[in-house]
């Protein structure tokens, strides 16, 4: 028997956080099912109190593959673009900070800007669209750049609440694009190896010195500015420097570009 298929729907434009937790395999592996049930559940639990911590209205983050999870952020009414990237990066850094203070196991977050439709099949709502691939891609990239979450462009330019803790973190090509695009994420007191008692001066010039650098690493054919190899590995360099005397730390994504 076919399933009971339908194809209404249109493309919406809607902003996609997709998170995983890391080592769940070497978490659970001498857990009993009972109490591996018990822990995702409660996992998940958390991840929806965090995900609705400051908003009056109810955004639901759904499990997917166990400890995996995904919420799909929509423009609600009277909300702009703005708006919109501003609640989904205050959801992030919440749950960064969660991840600091143990409240969550360390979990590295995807953030992207795209279009999907959906489809009803069997009754279940299907979500179709390249944007999730794209944000699974982000997600699994966290790992190889230290950070707890990485979010596009788009994004980063149209939320405004953690303009000036930005900071840009270079480009990749994920699966199915056949073009780079510019991934970011946000620095502040108590997450990404930043203590929460951290100079605010010191990391404002290093916000800065590494958004520096990392343009030269990439260039920016829009404005028509070529790479500079040898002048971003200068300044890579200085703020490598500059994190380690702030945080004790090397600061892992330059030490990648590098």
């Amino acid at each position: 028997m076919a399933p009971n298929l339908n194809m209404e729907g249109t493309e919406k434009k809607v902003v996609i956080l997709l998170c995983d937790m890391v080592r769940y395999s070497q978490i659970t592996a001498e857990m009993r099912p009972a109490e591996i049930r018990d822990f995702i559940v409660d996992y998940h639990h958390n991840l929806q109190e965090i995900i609705n911590a400051e908003d009056d209205e109810f955004q639901l983050i759904e499990p997917s593959a166990g400890d995996g999870a995904i919420s799909i952020f929509e423009k609600r009414s009277g909300e702009s673009r703005s708006d919109l990237c501003d609640r989904v990066i205050t959801v992030a850094v919440n749950m960064a900070v969660a991840m600091e203070k143990g409240r969550i196991p360390q979990t590295r977050i995807g953030i992207f800007a795209g279009d999907i439709i959906e489809a009803s099949i069997g009754g279940k709502t299907m979500r179709f669209g390249a944007s999730f691939s794209v944000a699974s891609r982000l997600e699994e990239l966290c790992g190889y750049f230290g950070t707890s979450f990485l979010m596009d462009r788009e994004v980063a330019f149209w939320q405004a609440k953690e303009k000036n803790n930005t900071v840009s973190i270079g480009k990749i090509t994920p699966k199915n694009f056949d073009h780079p695009i510019h991934v970011f994420t946000i620095y502040k007191p108590g997450i990404h190896n930043c203590p929460a008692d951290v100079d605010r001066e010191s990391l404002a010039a290093f916000i800065e010195l590494k958004n520096e650098a990392v343009g030269l690493f990439c260039g920016n054919q829009l404005q028509g500015i070529l790479a500079d190899f040898p002048s971003a590995k200068e300044k890579l360099t200085e703020v490598q420097k500059l994190f380690i005397a702030m945080t004790g730390k090397k600061d892992v994504p330059s030490e990648r570009l590098l």
